[in-house]
Order: structure tokens, then sequence, then C-alpha cells
């Protein structure tokens, strides 16, 4: 019986070199999973690749394209604004430029508009009635093609004059309209020409036209060589975006044109047209946004359970606006026998790769599943969570073996933490120093923090009231005073001993000490708002000089902290903040170090109890940097300003002109208690010596 038992123990609490062999098991099976993909990632790689050079083949193609048609367009507005030398020829008079207007739209498809438009607002144009179906007076005559506008500005009531060509050119109909509406002037492209004398390339949108094309536009220069007017050649992209949509990549593939912010631009989708499209608009526009974030032209996307290809790249020729061409493609065009191949080839794999899974799980999780429970165990305990963690189930030796010692260690960090601040601690352990008496010189930048008034409040508030409102306070404060670096040595009653620069070393201790400050301050007067509190405010003083800092105490008790007078001037200069009725007071050391990254005002020099020499002593105001909520306001910059100017003015001895400037700043900034304080000393000066009896 006990020969039974002694087996069914020994199973039960097998050791871990056991789970090993099931593991290497399933390393086996993880190789022939990984070569199976190396295959099939190869030959997508491959097919991948010859998808890339055919966009790119058609890419440049279609760029070529583009790039004739913008030569061809930019020598017709050239052209064009060689035959206008003065507004004169702005006129139905002038037949031969009229007649070359209606040829340029006869031999070239693309341009459903050219018109001159002088600087008067006279306008002639030649428009393509086909190209342009909402844009003209209706009904249209019959047989009209073609029609010259004309808009004549010159007579005190503008007239406009339609008249009406077939295919040959011949006049069939002829029609005044009014009210005049049309000016080309108000359009920005229009107005670009004439500051800036060259050729323009603009997107256009043009409500009058209702049809989505570019314009090309140039000055028209007199004799004088002074702009008379612009050129205004319109490109229909009905073509274009035709001749677009019928280039296809693979079976489903198509090309796009974007402008510089994105939108759609060749061929065009009206808006309504967007969601029955074969490629979705969400696709194009992710793959811009992409691209723009990444600047990578070649991509896969997935969109509505379809795996597409993207290249997309700038486009080469010069435009006033940024073009983009994006092709997309189906990725089954290219890959989708391979696809096929290799999914049942996946299927497979993945068939066996499940029987082997299970068998692996049912083995590994009796290892994985403590050791991961225990793993967040020790991670808790390293951030001092040492709450009870529930028994773990598990018959391996060595993992009930590590549970207990983790309990122990659980137990006794617990009990250590109460003694010993665990930010020191943490310190400490992460340096690898042993814990043992003694102290070092150090340069650290020392801070203290009192509530105003706080004893007025803990006469008036309850204790159930006052508590967790100062246990707010100090956890807001505590966070701040950690997140810049600094160590909180000690509570004292309502107020906060910290220090930068131990034990971890700290670079530009005097500045975090400083925005710490005025984050607390910030934090006490705007943020904390406890039920039934009224608002705190926090003074503070800081200080900086060479300190003893270490572990100080007895070999039983210890506490690591700072000594040294430096402590002393920065516990003073807190205190002293009820005298001038300041917030944040720091001494000249600290001034020094921060001057030109804080806006500060000298206050006073003041002799602290233990020294000898005057303390010079600073009001911290603010962040010279501007848009943060510590940052210095305007009406704060002032008053430092004249106030330093006036101190300055009283401490050279000149009395009667620092009394003007201090009640001058009073005048602007009644409130302000250090002007109040030395006006009251030269008053003090001045007054007159009793005569003796």
């Amino acid at each position: 019986m006990n020969f039974f038992k002694l087996i069914k123990e020994a199973i039960s609490t097998r050791k871990i070199q056991f789970d090993i062999v099931t593991i290497f098991v399933s390393l086996i099976i993880i190789f022939s999973i990984i070569t199976t993909f190396f295959n099939y990632t190869k030959y997508r790689q491959d097919a991948l690749a010859l998808s890339k050079e055919i966009m790119d083949d058609v890419q440049y193609n279609l760029i070529d394209k583009i790039s004739n048609i913008k030569v061809q367009s930019e020598f017709l507005a050239e052209a064009t604004r060689g035959l206008v030398t003065s507004e004169d020829v702005i006129s139905l008079n002038h037949v031969d430029l009229i007649n070359y207007l209606l040829n340029v739209l006869k031999f070239n498809s693309l341009t459903y508009s050219i018109e001159i438009e002088t600087l008067n607002g006279n306008i002639l144009s030649a428009i393509n009635l086909t190209r342009t179906p909402r844009s003209i007076p209706r009904p249209l005559p019959p047989g009209a093609k073609y029609a010259i506008r004309f808009i004549d500005r010159s007579q005190p009531e503008p007239s406009e004059t339609w008249v009406f060509k077939d295919t040959d050119l011949k006049t069939v109909d002829t029609k005044l309209i009014s009210p005049v509406i049309y000016d080309l002037r108000i359009s920005s492209w229009y107005q670009s020409t004439v500051d800036w004398p060259h050729i323009h390339w603009t997107n256009l949108n043009e409500p009058l036209l209702g049809n989505f094309g570019v314009v090309v536009s140039a000055p028209a220069i007199d004799t004088e060589d002074k702009v008379i007017g612009v050129v205004a050649v319109k490109l229909s992209l009905d073509l274009l975006s035709n001749f677009f949509s019928h280039q296809q990549i693979g079976k489903s593939g198509r090309v796009f044109i974007l402008d510089q912010i994105g939108d759609l631009f060749i061929p065009s989708i009206k808006p309504s047209e967007r969601a029955t499209s074969d490629i979705p608009y969400s696709l194009i526009a992710a793959v811009y946004a992409r691209y723009q974030k990444t600047h990578d032209n070649y991509a896969v996307h997935t969109e509505q359970n379809i795996t597409y290809l993207s290249n997309i790249i700038d486009f080469p020729v010069s435009f006033e606006n940024h073009w983009f061409v994006v092709i997309l493609v189906p990725q089954k065009d290219f890959i989708g026998t391979l696809l096929r191949t290799q999914g049942q080839t996946l299927t497979l794999a993945f068939a066996m790769l499940i029987i082997f899974g299970v068998t692996v799980y049912l083995s590994s999780k009796h290892i994985s599943k403590p050791i991961v429970e225990l793993s967040e165990q020790v991670n808790r305990i390293q951030h001092f969570d040492f709450r009870d963690a529930p028994s773990l189930r598990s018959h391996i030796i060595e993992i009930i073996a590590l549970e207990s010692s983790v309990a122990a260690m659980r137990v006794a960090l617990r009990s250590f933490g109460r003694y010993v601040p665990k930010e020191i601690v943490k310190t400490l352990l992460t340096q690898g120093k042993e814990i043992a008496l003694g102290g070092e010189k150090k340069e650290l930048t020392v801070m203290f923090t009192d509530i105003s008034d706080f004893t007025s409040y803990s006469e008036t508030f309850p204790s159930e009231v006052l508590i967790p409102s100062l246990s707010n306070y100090f956890d807001r404060l505590s966070k701040i005073i950690l997140e810049t670096e600094g160590t909180i040595d000690k509570f004292v009653g309502d107020g906060i001993m910290a220090f930068w620069g131990a034990p971890q070393v700290v670079s530009d201790q005097a500045y975090k000490a400083c925005y710490a400050a005025l984050e607390c301050h910030l934090a006490s007067d705007k943020e904390l708002n406890t039920d039934g509190m009224p608002q705190w405010h926090t003074r503070v003083g800081i200080h900086s000089g060479e300190v003893i800092v270490g572990n100080i105490g007895t070999s039983e008790r210890m506490n690591f902290t700072i000594i040294g007078d430096v402590v002393n001037t920065a516990s003073r200069l807190e205190g002293i903040n009820k005298i001038y009725r300041t917030s944040i007071i720091i001494s000249d050391t600290i001034k020094d170090k921060i001057w030109k990254r804080f806006v500060t005002r000298p206050l006073d020099l003041v002799a602290v109890r233990g020294k000898k020499n005057k303390l010079m002593i600073h009001e911290l105001i603010g962040t010279i940097e501007q848009g943060i909520p510590i940052s210095a306001t305007q009406k704060q910059i002032e008053l430092c300003k004249v106030f330093t100017e006036a101190y300055f003015t009283f401490h050279e001895g000149k009395l009667d002109l620092a009394k003007n400037q201090f009640m001058s700043i009073l005048q602007r900034f009644p409130d302000d208690v250090p002007s109040q304080l030395y006006l009251n000393r030269i008053e003090q000066e001045h007054q007159p010596q009793s005569p003796t009896s």
C-alpha cells in the first residue's frame, strides 16, 4: 500500500524536466511551421515584386501623358497672352482673336474654356458648350456647339453678350444677359496671377460652370510691361477621368490622381457615387494618410475584407499644387493562384498543428500557469504591492518551493516597508547599494512646503473632513515631486520636505525643483478641491547648497535624509512668505541657476537666523516659456519688471524716486503686498523725529 502511495506522490509531484521534454517536442512543431511559412512568404514576395514593377510602369506611362498635357496647356496660355497687348483687343470686333480662341477649343478636346479678363473687368471668352452643360443660357439654339461670351464693364451699365457658333464656327444666335454676374477677378488664382505674374496651375471647382477641372492662368502684359489682365485656360477633366476609369491593372486594379490635400482628383467621382465605386473611396483616403505618415510608396491595405496592393508616388512634374499618382490593385489579381495553393497547404499544416498544440497545451499549462502567476506576484512585490496572493495549484516540487519563498519575501518586505519610504528603497535597490549607516557631502536642492492658515482650518473643520482632504493634498503634491525626480524626505504636519539630487543623480536640480514648486502651487490653488473644504494655498521655500546625505540614525533605526544649513535656510524661506504674502520664495543661489527660464523678482536682503551675512531672496512667478499652465502672464512679467526697477532704486538710496515708483506700481497692482511694504519703509524713513522734551 505504501508502494502505490509513493508512486502516486512521485507522479503528482514530478520534476520540471518532464515538462521540458514536452516543450522540446513543441519546438519541433514550431520549426515545421516556420519552414512552411518561409516558403509561402518567399513565393509571395516574388509575386508582389512583379506586381510592383507592373504598377510602376503604369504610373510612369500616365505621368508621361499628363506631362505632355501640361506642356501643351502652358504653351497655349503663353501663346494666347502674346495676342493680348492692350485692353482694346477685348471686343467682339476683333474677329481674328475670336477665331483663334474658337479654333483652340475645336482642336483641343481637353480645353472647355479659354478666357481673357482685363483688370477693369472686361471679359472675352470662348466656351465649348458640350463640356459645360450647366453654365450657359437656356435653351440652347439649335446646332450650337461653341459660344463667345463678351462682358463689357467699360460703360456705366455693364453688358453681357453671348454669340453661339455651330461646328463650322458659324453664328447661329446671339443673346444678351442681364444682370451681369460673372467675374473672374473674384477668383484667388486670378489675383495670384496679377500679383505674381507667371504661369499658375490651380484646381478649380467653379460654381458657374459646375465642372471640376484645372485652370492654367498667365498674365497679359501690354507693350509697357504692365499687367493688364489674365488669360485663363480651363481644362476639362472629363476625358481624363474617362481615360483613367478604363486604366486597369490586373483584373480590377485602378489608377487615381489626388490633389495636395489628398482629395480624389482624377477620375472625378461625385460624393454620391463614392459608396458604390468598385474601389472604396475610404481605401484611397487610407492610402494617402499612410503615405503622409510613413512616406512608404508601396503598401498593403485591407478594406471590406479585400486585401489591396497600393503604390503612391509624388507627381514629378511641377504644378502649382502637389499631385499624387495612386494605383490600387486587389492582391488576388497577382497572387490568387498562389494563395489558393498555399491555403490548402496551410489548412493541412494547421490541422496537424492543432493536434500537436492540444498535446503541448495539456502538458505545458502545468508549468506556464503557475510560473506566470508567480512572475506577476514578484512583479507586484517589485512595485511594493504586498497584498496576499491566492495559493497556486501546482504539483511541481520547484514551483511549490518557489511559491513558499515568494510568500516569505512578501511578508518580510511588507513589514520593512512600514519603516522605510518606498521611493528610497526602490532607488537603493536599483543602484545595488547596501543599506548601512553613513553619509556623504553632496550639492542638493531642498524644498519645504506649507499650507497657509492650516491651523485655522484644523480648528474649523472636523477631522473626518480634514484628514481625507489633507491626504488628497499630499498625494497630488507627492506625485508632482516624484515626477520631477525629487525625493520626499518627510511629511511635517501639513508640510513636505523634499530634495533633488539623492539618492539618484538628478541633472538640473534647481530647474526641476522650481518647476515642481509652480506645479504644486497650481495644484493646490486650482486643482485640489475636496468637498466641504476651501481651496488651500501652498507656500514654498527653495534653497540649494552642500549638505550631508545618507542613512542617519542607529544600527537599529535609520532614516535616509539630509542635514545641514541648507535645510534650515530652505525651511525659513518658506516661512518668510508670510511676511511678503507671496507663494514661492527662492534663494539667490537658486535664482542664479534658473533666471533664464523663469520669471522672478527680487524681494529683499534678509537676515536668516544662524547666519552672519544677509541672504538675497526672490519670488518665483512662473516660467518664461508660454503656453503651459505655469507660464508667467504678461501682467506678472510687467509687475516683475517695474518692481525690480523700484527695488534697486530703493537700495541705491533714492527714496523719493523709489516712492513714486512703488506708488505707481500700487496704482496698477493694488494687491501687491511687497510694493506696499517698501512704501511703508520709505514713509517711516521720511517720518520726522519727535522733538526732545
